[in-house]
């Protein structure tokens, strides 16, 4: 393909210019996606430790203050006074229509419940309380809520006993406690018999042995049981979420503290981590963004066992999208079920378990990865202190909101560039017109040049190298045409010439007829043939005149019909002479060979002709190259070099009379010397030049008339 010069300069400042631009602006965006990532991977690191902050923060307010409360002289006195109330219930026993009721609500309402949140349906002996303490606080608290409509914390509770009196005392203060700290359930616990004696909801864990199944082998229950058996103060067991039946199944956590009298533990009270407490300390109450959330940022809180410890920000806005996004990502469909049913991402969702190991082998870091929705995220994670729970913070964002900026900042990079892009390519177009103005210029005059416009000049002012090469083609174009003009004027005095030294029918075959007028000048050099054919003397003493006549016509008739063949033209052909030439109105810059196989041919023909014919004719062949047009042109100079030099060759002395040969001058034999064929040899001397000559012997020779014939066969393909 064909660039002009303007076009590649155009493409070279674009392409530079691109490049340069297109290096910078990758170099800018490396440099700038990475400060954004590592600004992203900073912000969740920070959220992460804020985040772990109020955790931790909110856990140790949580102790504190249970050990606080326990240690008061209320939370002593409230302890003895429930203990001794749930002692008076021990013989209490329902009626058998309270009995029936109680049993009816835990057919009715109770084992459906578990059944929903669970999948299972237990025993109703397994669950139904035993004692006839709980049995009685469960009918008259649990269901006296259930019958009125309301919650227990404002229904109306008809109990006359010692117990009732106390639980109208001190439920108040309790809930109040409850509200402050935002707990679900606060539960009070007999050492002795490990009773649950209190519960401001009033679950049907309520006068429940934590001792005897269904409760013994819970996180709650063992607790207890190791609080007991140390026997210190101070002491607070952190019970981590697990399903818990009286919350029908939910997971459940609970801070576990005992009440000392002195030296002697009097009680213990449970208090039930409240999920939307949780919940609200890591999403700030809802306000995700504002906590640089974003869209799809979160804080989870995971175990060991790599399930969540916390409600899902996704689960709390759509519990069907969060399913799906559960089912895309591959959990199995028990724990999306489960999760479903319970309502909540507790314990029902895992995270993937290379985070979960990382977190219980006490590192802490900040990655990019894939989350339990199977999206890429920049997440930051570390181990919480929670006072014996092997729990993980991990806050998280998608990588394509986190890296919206980095996106952004590509796109406006992209915009940027073309707008670069755009203008320099103008720029590069007006440069380029600018710098190619002069070579168009030139090529312009160069074109003129060569159709005969000899007085073409090129102003060029870029002061470089273009002027330069402007200037001298101003110099060559005037040179030549002075030339040109010096050629025309010598063509005019050429014709005269001709006209004055030849006759009228010879002279016009020295002008170039074919496509060229009288004012463009003639060739500078042809190459001239004089041929003289001798012993015709024998064909006219033994025939007639006329026969003879006709005999030697046949043999000059073949030398024309050969001319075509090698280009020759044929000149003049008076008496036995036979002048021809090659380059007048065809030029050939092979003239001189030409000629030289012409006379080849010649004496070709003779052979024949004398094996035909039974004569003995021979021929004296001179060829001599010279000029046509050259200054200082005389009458006496132009016949001298041109023709007569010619038919002077011819007719120089021979040593062997009857014997063909071929003269050529020095010119010609500068242009055949290296033509191992021919064998010239040096004859004699002619106005200081050395004549060459090639006899009989030679010309007739195989390897001679081959190179002849193979010079035929290349004029022919070379000849118009």
């Amino acid at each position: 393909m064909r660039l002009r010069v303007r076009t590649k300069q155009i493409a070279i400042l674009v392409l530079i210019s691109s490049i340069a631009g297109g290096l910078t602006g990758y170099l800018g965006y490396r440099s700038g996606r990475t400060a954004l990532k590592q600004s992203v991977q900073d912000r969740m690191t920070g959220i992460r430790n804020a985040m772990a902050f109020h955790v931790e923060t909110y856990f140790d307010l949580v102790r504190k203050h249970a050990l606080a409360y326990n240690r008061s002289v209320f939370t002593t006195r409230l302890i003895a006074d429930y203990v001794d109330g749930f002692q008076g219930l021990k013989e209490r026993e329902l009626n058998d229509v309270e009995l029936a009721d109680l049993r009816k609500y835990y057919t009715d309402s109770v084992l459906p419940a578990l059944e929903r949140n669970t999948g299972e349906r237990p025993s109703l002996e397994h669950i139904f309380p035993k004692s006839k303490a709980a049995r009685y606080l469960q009918h008259r608290y649990l269901l006296s809520a259930v019958r009125t409509g309301m919650a227990a914390k404002s229904a109306t509770i008809v109990d006359d006993s010692e117990y009732g009196g106390f639980h109208a005392r001190y439920d108040t203060i309790t809930k109040n406690l409850k509200s402050l700290f935002g707990y679900e359930d606060i539960l009070l616990i007999d050492v002795g018999s490990r009773e649950i004696i209190y519960s401001i909801d009033c679950g049907i864990d309520l006068g429940m042995s934590l001792s005897e199944a269904p409760y013994a082998s819970t996180g709650l229950g063992k607790a207890v049981d190791r609080i007991i058996e140390r026997q210190e103060k101070g002491t607070v067991e952190i019970v981590d979420f697990e399903p818990y039946l009286a919350n029908y199944g939910r997971p459940t956590s609970f801070l576990v503290c005992p009440v000392f009298e002195g030296d002697r533990m009097t009680g213990i009270f449970a208090y039930r981590f409240p999920v939307d407490r949780l919940f609200g300390i890591l999403s700030g109450n809802g306000n995700w963004d504002s906590e640089g959330l974003g869209l799809t940022g979160e804080v989870c809180l995971i175990g060991t066992d790599g399930y969540l410890r916390n409600d899902s920000r996704f689960l709390r806005q759509s519990q069907e999208s969060y399913a799906a996004s559960l089912e895309r990502a591959g959990h199995d469909r028990e724990s999306i079920e489960r999760m479903r049913r319970l309502g909540t991402s507790l314990l029902t969702v895992r995270y993937p378990q290379s985070i979960a190991e990382k977190i219980a082998r006490g590192e802490s870091g900040t990655e990019i990865g894939l989350d339990y929705l199977g999206k890429e995220v920049v997440m930051s994670y570390e181990p919480l202190k929670l006072n014996g729970l092997k729990w993980g913070i991990i806050t998280k964002i998608t990588t394509g909101e986190a890296f919206r900026a980095v996106r952004g900042y590509k796109a406006d990079l992209i915009w940027t560039m073309g707008c670069i892009g755009i203008v320099t390519s103008l720029i590069a177009g007006f440069l380029g017109r600018r710098m190619a103005e002069p070579l168009c210029q030139l090529r312009q005059a160069t074109r003129a040049f060569s159709k005969g416009f000899y007085g073409v000049r090129v102003r060029v002012r870029s002061q470089d190298e273009v002027q330069d090469l402007a200037t001298t083609f101003n110099d060559m174009a005037a040179e030549i045409e002075l030339r040109t003009e010096k050629y025309r004027e010598q063509a005019e005095t050429n014709l005269k010439l001709l006209h004055n030294i030849m006759p009228t029918i010879v002279t016009p075959r020295f002008r170039i007829l074919a496509g060229v007028s009288a004012d463009d000048a003639y060739p500078t050099e042809v190459t001239l043939i004089y041929t003289e054919i001798e012993g015709y003397d024998r064909i006219f003493a033994s025939s007639e005149p006329s026969a003879a006549m006709r005999t030697i016509r046949r043999l000059i008739d073949e030398f024309h019909a050969s001319t075509d063949r090698f280009g020759i033209e044929e000149l003049s052909t008076s008496g036995m002479g036979y002048l021809a030439a090659c380059g007048l109105n065809e030029p050939h810059f092979d003239h001189t060979r030409r000629v030289l196989a012409f006379a080849m041919e010649q004496n070709r023909i003779v052979a024949r002709f004398n094996e035909t014919h039974d004569t003995e004719l021979y021929l004296r062949t001179a060829i001599h190259r010279g000029p046509i047009a050259f200054g200082n042109l005389g009458r006496h100079s132009f016949i001298h070099d041109v023709w007569c030099k010619t038919i002077a060759l011819a007719r120089m002395p021979n040593e062997d009379q009857a014997e063909s040969y071929v003269r050529i001058s020095r010119s010609v034999y500068d242009r055949l010397s290296d033509i191992e064929e021919y064998r010239f040899v040096p004859e004699d001397i002619v106005d200081t030049e050395i004549v060459w000559i090639l006899k009989s012997s030679h010309i007739l020779n195989e390897a001679v008339l081959r190179k002849a014939d193979r010079f035929e066969d290349k004029s022919r393909k070379l000849a118009p």
